[in-house]
């Protein structure tokens, strides 16, 4: 996949990171490196690796976690598991469970927010009559950023008047969690203008946050809302994500677009009752938008409006992954609409990329053009990424053809599928995709849960709704 917008990791940690795999390979020769070394070691009961001399070290794309341990002599190995504990009453084993070492190092795949503990235990050697130890190490580790403010409850404009973000602060993320299973509101627009913020819930138990009135959040340097629930029956504002009004006068760019740089998104969160936009700019600033993500969401809407709207603005990268968009009303508005220049004219930007994997949508843009970009159609600076996808009643039936306009816009599809109106259909560009009845479960309902085979084996939609693969 193309990457234009780079997240938060520094050389300087690759570089630490490649040294560091160097040296768990010369660890990584097992024990028999060591036997010169622990022949003295006999008849003993061996002791796991001491909590404080267990080193972990995160991959510079923050997706790969070595964890290394002091070589225990005499040993003839180590049990070692890797647990996700978001829920601690039902750790999840990462990789291989209790897996036996013949070393000093073990690698895992982590993700991001998540909280794990290591496990490792020192094994007996037998030819030097050496037990195994009988306890376990335990270590804590997690990809969660550190928090720096908390609201108990309530309601957040009123916590945000009371307890200002602080001025050293600018130009860093300010993250204020939430407490989960708490109940919260949002009545006014919140602008955090040029201060990067995340508002974070629990993974495991959401928090509640009711946005009535004209309440929305905007931004012009990043906003991030993390694992909540959001209600917004009550909202009568424009939109729930959006672009402050005035911009940050330091992010312009020689061509005149103001440049949000750090991402716009929402990430694990159940949105309710939306009738408004998804996102806005506010059609009063020409920005130019890195990045903007929808991850492991649920998005339900009465679409009457154009969900994703850029009246002014530029799209440089959008993602939506593993979630599902879907409305309960059938009705004649794009999903988005990008009105900005065309990416390659912004300085400093060469191209754009939309990136649909592994989602659903349902009754989006159901009697329209899934989206209006003028300055974006048969461009070859523009990059259509859809892998795993399922469009089921969308687009007026013809998707890549309206978003594509002609084959001189790059474009990868795999493992798609498209359903309109129960026909069994096509699609132009997309040619080897799936075009047969998923089979959703009860989608007039918010329950797509897939029977159709094809589907359930290419591994299309959303994963909340497809059988899980057996070990």
């Amino acid at each position: 996949m193309k990457n234009n917008f780079q997240f938060l990791h520094k050389r300087s940690r690759g570089v630490a990171f490649m040294a560091l795999l160097a040296l768990f390979t010369t660890c990584d020769r097992g024990n028999d490196a060591d036997e010169a070394f622990v022949s003295n070691v006999t008849n003993s009961t061996l002791e796991s690796p001491k909590t404080d001399d267990v080193m972990t070290t995160l991959s510079p794309d923050g997706t790969k976690l070595v964890v290394t341990w002091p070589v225990v002599y005499g040993a003839g190995g180590y049990e070692f598991t890797l647990y996700n504990v978001d829920d601690v009453e039902k750790p999840v084993a990462v990789g291989t469970e209790k897996e036996v070492i013949d070393g000093c190092s073990a690698t895992r795949t982590v993700d991001s927010d998540t909280q794990y503990k290591i496990q490792i235990r020192t094994l007996g050697n037998e030819k030097y009559n050496n037990k195994e130890s009988e306890i376990a190490s335990e270590v804590a580790y997690s990809t969660l950023a550190s928090s720096d403010a908390a609201i108990e409850g309530g309601n957040i404009n009123a916590w945000l008047a009371a307890n200002p973000i602080p001025s050293d602060k600018i130009g860093q993320e300010y993250t204020i969690d939430l407490v989960g299973g708490e109940e919260y509101t949002i009545n006014d627009i919140i602008d955090f203008a040029n201060q990067q913020v995340t508002i974070r819930g629990n993974k495991v138990n959401h928090a509640k946050i009711k946005v009535t009135g004209n309440a929305s959040f905007l931004t012009n340097n990043g906003f991030k809302l993390k694992f909540v629930d959001i209600d917004c029956a009550d909202l009568t504002g424009e939109t729930l994500l959006g672009t402050s009004t005035t911009p940050d006068e330091n992010s312009k760019v020689a061509t005149g677009e103001y440049v949000v740089s750090n991402p716009i998104m929402l990430q694990g969160c159940n949105v309710t009752n939306l009738k408004s936009h998804l996102f806005y700019d506010m059609n009063k600033v020409k920005y130019c938008i890195d990045y903007l993500g929808f991850s492991d969401c649920n998005i339900q809407v009465h679409q009457s409006q154009i969900l994703i709207r850029a009246a002014q603005s530029s799209i440089i990268r959008m993602d939506i992954v593993k979630s599902t968009l879907w409305s309960t009303l059938q009705a004649g508005s794009y999903f988005m609409q990008i009105s900005g220049q065309r990416p390659n004219k912004i300085t400093g930007r060469t191209g754009a990329e939309f990136n649909f994997l592994n989602t659903t949508f349902f009754n989006i843009a159901y009697k329209k053009d899934f989206v209006n970009w003028n300055n974006y159609r048969g461009q070859s600076c523009v990059f259509l990424n859809f892998q795993n996808t399922l469009f089921a009643d969308c687009g007026n039936g013809d998707i890549t053809n309206k978003m594509q306009g002609n084959a001189n816009m790059k474009h990868d599809y795999k493992n798609n599928a498209y359903w309109y109106n129960n026909v069994e259909g096509k699609d132009k560009y997309d040619t080897s995709a799936t075009f047969s009845d998923p089979q959703m479960a009860d989608p007039k309902n918010g329950d797509f849960t897939l029977s159709g085979t094809e589907h359930i084996a290419k591994r299309i939609g959303d994963p909340r709704w497809l059988p899980e693969v057996a070990e």
